[in-house]
């Protein structure tokens, strides 16, 4: 069993007051994924509600670090549905039920869980008086270990709190049942299955938004940045050369870290340039392919630029997000693809220029200390800052 810590436990209290305190539902929901996330180790999440219509269905997520549209698409493939409609309250790895080798092979598994690069999920049905509430799944990524009994523990220790809530937020729904629910709304007016999407999203107080170019926190971001790191990683497996360039003043994330160390172990080549903060450790076993540049110069380097080799197809990035949890995960950041070809160059231009600096560019070592860079024998000095000022207007000159 598990002993809390001191500060374990004052979380675990400020966490049970506000499932009790908090009047808005979703924004408690929300909060107790942020708030566990401090006690429990997981990388996504989605806290879904029975509907108030017919309990064996789900209705209403509340997702952290995920996409609900590719668990609805594929729900009838879920084979745990028997088990979140048994009426009691249970805490269960996927693992205690269905063997990994089994799990893997399965469609939900293919359909849901590889294309988030999710392994391991460990879920919370929630239940009282025989009457199924909702459930909250946690997911771990591939590379990490599975869930221990340390996290059902805590998670035991919520449950009963949350049905009480629960069950009086559902109660109180039915009450105020003259209102048409949703599914009422979509019978009676021949919604499309658009506009229910919509209708559903606009009931939670929530926009609709459908980005077909922009990658944007919250929405899309983590999804596409997962699917541009697997592009490089299978490349690598092909035989061909996988390479990113990442260019921002934080890196912190743990779960993005992670995604990085697994590519450096596929055998992709990764440079890194970060002013600032830099938890990713180079020069171990598991990230010999990754280097990290910092460059302290004349002036403040505050780009965001990512770069994703594509088998020789350039894809770039310019964003607002460094790669923080506080900028992936709790606000709203935009990204854009860079789709013209000479704007695509001249980054690509800038990013060698700065991996070139041997005049205020320092390497960042296995104990995260600032080593300068020195200028091999024969070479050029190079000083990214001005080099690339003289590029630009060599360039301006050139054009006009």
């Amino acid at each position: 069993m598990k002993t809390l810590e001191t500060n374990d436990w004052i979380i675990l209290n400020t966490i049970i007051y506000k499932v009790y305190t908090m009047e808005d539902f979703d924004e408690m929901r929300k909060e107790l994924l942020e708030q566990l996330k401090l006690l429990v180790d997981f990388d996504s999440a989605d806290f879904y509600l029975a509907s108030v219509e017919d309990e064996k269905k789900l209705d209403r997520p509340v997702m952290y670090n995920c996409d609900s549209n590719l668990s609805e698409e594929y729900e009838e493939l879920d084979y745990s549905r028997g088990i979140m409609l048994s009426g009691k309250s249970l805490i269960y790895r996927e693992t205690d039920i269905i063997s990994d080798e089994s799990r893997v092979e399965m469609e939900y598994y293919k359909k849901v869980y590889k294309p988030n690069n999710w392994h391991y999920s460990l879920q919370v049905v929630i239940a009282k008086d025989h009457h199924f509430l909702g459930t909250i799944t946690f997911y771990r990524t591939i590379g990490k270990e599975n869930f221990k009994y340390d996290d059902i523990f805590v998670l035991d220790m919520l449950k009963d709190h949350l049905a009480y809530r629960m069950e009086k937020h559902q109660r109180r729904a039915g009450e105020e049942g003259e209102k048409l629910t949703v599914t009422q709304a979509v019978e009676q007016y021949g919604l499309t299955r658009r506009e229910d999407t919509i209708l559903r999203n606009l009931m939670q107080g929530k926009e609709n938004p459908v980005f077909h170019r922009l990658l944007v926190a919250r929405f899309n971001l983590i999804p596409e940045l997962n699917r541009l790191i697997n592009h490089e990683i299978e490349l690598t497996r092909q035989g061909k050369q996988g390479r990113i360039i990442l260019k921002m003043n934080a890196l912190q994330d743990p779960a993005m870290i992670d995604r990085l160390y697994e590519a450096s172990q596929a055998g992709v080549e990764i440079d890194l340039i970060v002013r600032g903060i830099c938890c990713l450790i180079p020069g171990q076993e598991y990230s010999h392919n990754i280097r990290v540049t910092r460059i302290v110069d004349t002036f403040l380097e505050h780009a965001r630029v990512w770069y994703f080799g594509n088998g020789g197809a350039p894809k770039l990035f310019l964003g607002s997000p460094d790669w923080m949890r506080r900028n992936l995960y709790r606000r709203i950041e935009a990204v854009t693809p860079i789709l013209d070809p000479d704007l695509r160059a001249s980054l690509i231009e800038m990013l060698h220029i700065q991996l070139a600096d041997n005049q205020k560019a320092c390497w960042v070592d296995d104990k995260l200390q600032n080593v300068f860079k020195k200028r091999a024998s024969g070479t050029p000095a190079v000083r990214a800052q001005y080099d690339f000022y003289e590029w630009l207007k060599k360039d301006i000159v050139t054009e006009m």
